[in-house]
C-alpha cells in the first residue's frame, strides 16, 4: 500500500436522487475494514484515530484527502454504518 490519502475502495452513495461514486480516504478504509473483520495497516489505523470521528449519521473525516475534496469545510460526512456493511439477502 502506498502512503496516499486516497484509498482503492470506491464508495457508492445516493443523495436527493443522484448517485455518486468516490474513492474513500485511508481513515474511512480502515474503519470499513475493521467493520468487515479484515486486516488493517498501522498507517491506516493511525490515520483513522487522528482524522475520523464516528457520528450517528456515519463518520466525518478531516484528513487531507477529504479537505482537498471539500475546500474550506471541516471535512466530509461519510454515511457508512455497520448495518450497511452486511450483505442483504434477496
Amino acid at each position: 500500500m502506498n502512503k496516499s490519502w486516497f484509498s482503492d475502495y470506491i464508495i457508492y452513495s445516493e443523495r436527493n436522487g443522484q448517485s455518486y461514486a468516490r474513492r474513500a480516504c485511508r481513515p474511512l478504509e480502515s474503519h470499513i475494514k475493521k467493520m468487515l473483520g479484515l486486516p488493517v495497516s498501522e498507517f491506516s489505523i493511525q490515520a483513522e484515530i487522528k482524522y475520523l470521528n464516528i457520528v450517528p449519521e456515519g463518520a466525518t473525516c478531516e484528513c487531507p484527502a477529504c479537505k482537498l475534496r471539500a475546500p474550506g469545510s471541516p471535512g466530509i460526512l461519510w454515511a457508512v454504518k455497520r448495518e450497511e456493511m452486511v450483505p442483504r439477502e434477496p
